[in-house]
């Protein structure tokens, strides 16, 4: 059942699974409020999702009953008008990105989520609303459970900071401006002309017909620090997707730069840009009060004390969910076709 209390966390980052078109099979009937069948397809697409999540699968059959489950939770939700809406789906994205979901537009997360799942957004998003409202319906039923979690005493704190403090680690990091054109899905002829540019803009940048903030302004693809004089924030030196998007040179060539320093042409793997490092800091061990990074307000206490209470909250839920699936079992009609769990 833990497999079920976390998807909600799975499916924010779970990406596509191709599968062969085989003769697909019904390995279950749920009927709490309608009849509802779920495939052989589909219990694979799940096994599959979990194996890339790195979640133990040990059989089918559990992670068949965990889909019947949510198959019950789902039903009994939609039947007391629990409902998400896209708009909340998408709050939802953006809190988990941190201080970055507060400063990019709903169509970026679309984008980006497009992206990393291989997903259209009609389908993840009736995938994550299918999941909120199981939430939403779990909390609702489990309110006063909820509502008595408190938070850890200033000693569990202070015992979970100093058991812990070799985690609470600044990495080196860089904060830079730039000026940016994208070579992504551009013809080799459209490439040249985007590299042509790019370095008439850093000439005219060396013989000061522009200022930097200008530049960006007129010739900058990244809409996003356009409006910010290029600023793009922090980058981290052990942040491994960005290297991985961006290239190892890139990454190198960035952290190279001195403070003030506007580089030369660089070529990513996404573009061609022209960068200024506002910011340089070294890494660091976090005191308490520190902030976990300099991009937000929330201090390692602070996130001490929310993990604790997500802690909490997840032993709650997953005794909600045992609880309330057994109630719910004995008003529906559940039928399980092993023959078919191959």
């Amino acid at each position: 059942m833990k497999r079920f209390v976390i998807i909600v966390l799975l499916l924010l980052s779970t990406a596509a699974i191709g599968f062969t078109q085989i003769l697909d099979k019904t390995v279950a009937t749920v009927n709490l409020h309608q009849p509802e069948i779920i495939t052989s397809r589909q219990l694979d697409q799940r096994v599959e999702q979990l194996k890339l999540m790195m979640q133990p699968v040990t059989n089918k059959k559990d992670i068949l009953n965990d889909m019947v489950a949510e198959v019950l939770i789902k039903q009994a939700a939609k039947y007391e008008g629990i409902n998400v809406s896209d708009a909340e789906v998408l709050m939802a994205i953006k809190q988990q990105m941190g201080p970055q979901g507060a400063s990019i537009s709903d169509q970026q997360v679309k984008n980006l989520i497009t992206q990393q799942t291989g997903l259209t957004w009609s389908v993840y998003a009736k995938q994550a609303k299918d999941q909120l409202s199981i939430n939403n319906y779990l909390q609702l039923k489990k309110k006063d459970d909820f509502e008595k979690i408190k938070p850890p005493s200033e000693k569990e704190i202070e015992d979970i900071y100093n058991e812990n403090s070799h985690l609470f680690i600044n990495p080196e990091m860089v904060r830079f401006s730039q000026i940016y054109r994208d070579t992504r899905n551009l013809s080799p002829t459209e490439k040249r002309k985007a590299r042509d540019l790019i370095f008439d803009v850093y000439r005219d940048l060396q013989n000061g017909v522009s200022s930097f903030e200008e530049m960006v302004m007129k010739y900058s693809d990244d809409t996003q620090s356009r409006y910010h004089g290029g600023d793009v924030g922090y980058l981290q030196r052990n942040d491994v997707n960005s290297q991985n998007l961006l290239g190892k040179s890139f990454f190198d060539s960035v952290f190279a730069l001195k403070q003030g320093e506007i580089s030369e042409v660089l070529e990513s793997n996404i573009g061609y840009h022209i960068v200024i490092v506002t910011e340089k800091l070294p890494k660091r061990f976090l005191e308490l009060d520190d902030p976990v990074t300099p991009a937000t307000k929330e201090t390692v206490r602070e996130r001490i004390i929310s993990l604790k209470m997500i802690e909490q909250q997840q032993i709650i839920l997953q005794r909600a969910v045992e609880e309330i699936v057994s109630e719910l079992k004995k008003d529906a009609e559940i039928v399980i076709y092993e023959n078919n769990i191959q």
